[in-house]
């Protein structure tokens, strides 16, 4: 049994659907702070949520509610083409005087590019920035997904202007900020939290209105995705006790709405879905991310890595467990495309494994995880040459093929390995079977890999079988099982034809 305080959201389910209660306050919740308001509760045949909203003889004043929601998931179908997706980065703005192919079709504009302070939605060059996302778009680009943040604004910070001051404030902070800032907020005022209740939700939709009409901008990344507590009555938050105290509601309702008007920006004066990529990790607060089409997850695996001791290199395998894989990555019980992004950042290593990131044996540790769950990763802050190779291996195979089947490891009917801790998932389609197989375990393993489950008779006929990255072939019994050489925390993408 789980039991918890108030909590504004909750989901239960399994890896392809669920269930999500969400509540903005614990206002006339009886007691306070009661360690039994939420429970789950595991029966024989099933599981039950119960919320107790009173918990105690109470007495209940005049005026009072009681408010919460609920939600199934997947909230809406993926794309079918979703696989066909290859996310990479933009990080300057020299494609328009120097062509060349971007290495993905679904291209991130970075900030630091076009901005003029981190979080602030208006470009410091607008004629160059229009060109360089229409130079963008012209080198292989399906979609471009400038950087904006959906709670935060910048305050006071130091500026990308080519001329003028070193530092800059931001005109609509400094002219809003009483209205538009929540509390409680961060301490510095170089990032601002805000509400989407206010002014700044207008503001911001505005701008981007202007990039997508003016610029041919066809996406936005979101950072920030989450509704943050707050306390001002001014943005219908907020409410004070018996006692006087104050307290934050959270503003579900109102950021579900802020992203609801920016996908209607999208689909009224750009090309529609899929246009929103937010940035949710390990806070996916279903009801506001709905109307989202991709979820960035897999900073909050920061601290883990920030921590990891240092006799020995950051372990996925060890920093991610395959049910949290499971709970928070794959996005398919939420009805969200997953984007993973590998946390072997400089700011949290600090001066160890200095390394890391031209190592390949990190990365395709992360990949052996990330493939295995059908889990697209953002070539960033690791070895990128290996995630484009694996990428290259999947658009060879035309992984994203409208009739492409994915059956993951953990079915019934899925490929098996005579191993613990190794693993095969496989998709299917017109060029036969990609399968994954991972090596989660600490050793290099000789492994039979069992595809006689894999609904494809010819599968079993046929012993054209090779490794889609060495081009190593192997031989596929009649019985429809081959041998792999693979080395621990590895993995091996075969193809089958």
């Amino acid at each position: 049994m789980l039991k918890s305080t108030f909590k504004p959201l909750v989901w239960l389910g399994n890896r392809d659907a669920g269930l999500c209660w969400f509540s903005e306050s614990d206002q006339f919740w009886n007691p306070a702070d009661n360690p039994n308001a939420i429970q789950i509760v595991r029966f024989p045949d099933h599981v039950e949520l119960q919320i107790h909203f009173i918990d105690q003889k109470t007495t209940i004043p005049a005026g009072s509610t009681l408010s919460f929601g609920l939600m199934a998931t997947p909230t809406k179908p993926r794309p079918a083409d979703w696989r066909s997706w290859n996310f990479t980065t933009h990080q300057n703005m020299q494609l328009q005087k120097e062509p060349k192919p971007t290495r993905g079709n679904m291209v991130i504009f970075w900030h630091d590019s076009w901005r003029i302070v981190m979080m602030y939605p208006f470009p410091r060059d607008p004629l160059t920035f229009k060109n360089e996302v229409t130079a963008l778009h012209q080198n292989g680009a399906e979609r471009v997904f400038p950087y904006i943040v959906a709670s935060h604004i910048t305050g006071h910070d130091k500026t990308y202007l080519p001329e003028g001051p070193a530092e800059w404030t931001t005109p609509e902070w400094a002219a809003f900020a009483k209205d538009w800032e929540l509390q409680p907020n961060r301490e510095s005022t170089t990032f601002r939290r805000v509400s989407p209740t206010s002014g700044f939700a207008d503001w911001q939709l505005d701008a981007l209105k202007q990039m997508i009409v003016d610029d041919g901008v066809d996406g936005v990344y979101v950072d920030e995705s989450y509704p943050y507590p707050d306390s001002v009555a001014a943005h219908g938050a907020g409410y004070t006790d018996s006692k006087g105290a104050r307290h934050v509601t959270y503003q579900i309702y109102a950021m579900r709405d802020y992203f609801k008007r920016m996908a209607y920006l999208f689909q009224k004066f750009g090309k529609g879905a899929p246009a929103l990529m937010v940035h949710s990790s390990a806070v996916l607060t279903v009801p506001a991310l709905s109307f989202a089409d991709i979820f960035v997850t897999g900073e909050q695996i920061y601290a883990k890595v920030k921590a990891w001791p240092k006799d020995s290199t950051p372990s996925y395998i060890k920093m991610t467990p395959l049910d949290q894989w499971a709970a928070q990555f794959t996005g398919r019980q939420f009805g969200f495309v997953p984007l993973f992004l590998p946390e072997f950042r400089s700011d949290a290593l600090g001066n160890r494994y200095k390394n890391i990131i031209s190592e390949t044996a990190p990365t395709r540790e992360m990949l052996a995880l990330a493939l295995l769950h059908d889990v697209p990763v953002w070539p960033l802050w690791s070895n990128t040459d290996e995630i484009y190779a694996a990428n290259k291996v999947k658009k060879d195979y035309d992984i994203g093929a409208m009739e492409t089947v994915y059956t993951p490891f953990w079915n019934k009917d899925s490929a098996k390995t005579d191993k613990k801790d190794c693993y095969i998932s496989t998709y299917q389609n017109k060029n036969g079977i990609l399968a994954v197989v991972s090596n989660l375990s600490d050793q290099k393993v000789n492994i039979t890999a069992d595809f006689s489950k894999v609904p494809d008779e010819k599968v079993l006929l046929s012993s054209k079988a090779w490794n889609a990255e060495t081009g190593e072939k192997y031989i596929v019994t009649n019985t429809g099982k081959t041998n792999l050489n693979i080395p621990a925390h590895d993995f091996v993408l075969l193809r089958l034809q």
